[in-house]
């Protein structure tokens, strides 16, 4: 889960294990410019997952966000024009798109922040616990068994990739 100030003290937090990049996603068909910043969206209707940390920024950034319960639908109407954008991490936005069937339909046209990602554990997770994970998962970072298994299950473009 993306670590956030809202969420700080609602966990103990195991990692950072992994980054998401925060993109708004446009129709391929759109006619408008590809937006230089987020606030040349400002005022146009944004699609996003209620729970999520970007659609929570988002809103409380004053932007005018239609909220769903998940992702898996967000494609289908940012195709049928139900709103202009969608913001999500590059990578859900890529699977979830091509889980829709939707591939070469929606592409990113904005990179807008990132969120470092965590495994959020219970507030009375005992410290050696976390200790001893956040341990073998520096362990595993220095073997490159994290590295291994972050580009087993990648399934977008990386960052330095795209326009």
């Amino acid at each position: 889960m993306a670590r956030s100030h809202d969420r700080e003290e609602k966990f103990r937090w195991i990692g950072p294990i992994a980054q998401i990049e925060w993109t708004l996603y446009a129709r391929v068909d759109d006619k408008r410019a590809p937006p230089a910043s987020l606030e040349d969206v400002r005022g146009t209707l944004i699609g996003g997952a209620a729970l999520d940390v970007i659609t929570q920024w988002l809103v409380a950034s004053k932007f005018k966000v239609d909220q769903t319960a998940t992702d898996g639908l967000n494609p289908a109407k940012l195709v049928a024009g139900r709103f202009d954008y969608w913001a999500v991490s590059r990578q859900r936005g890529a699977t979830t798109t091509a889980l829709a069937g939707l591939t070469g339909k929606v592409a990113p046209v904005l990179t807008f922040g990132h969120s470092d990602l965590y495994v959020g554990c219970h507030r009375n997770t005992p410290d050696d616990v976390i200790r001893k994970l956040n341990q073998s998962l520096a362990e595993m970072r220095a073997d490159g068994t994290v590295d291994r298994i972050l580009a087993r299950y990648a399934r977008y473009a990386p960052e330095s990739a795209t326009p």
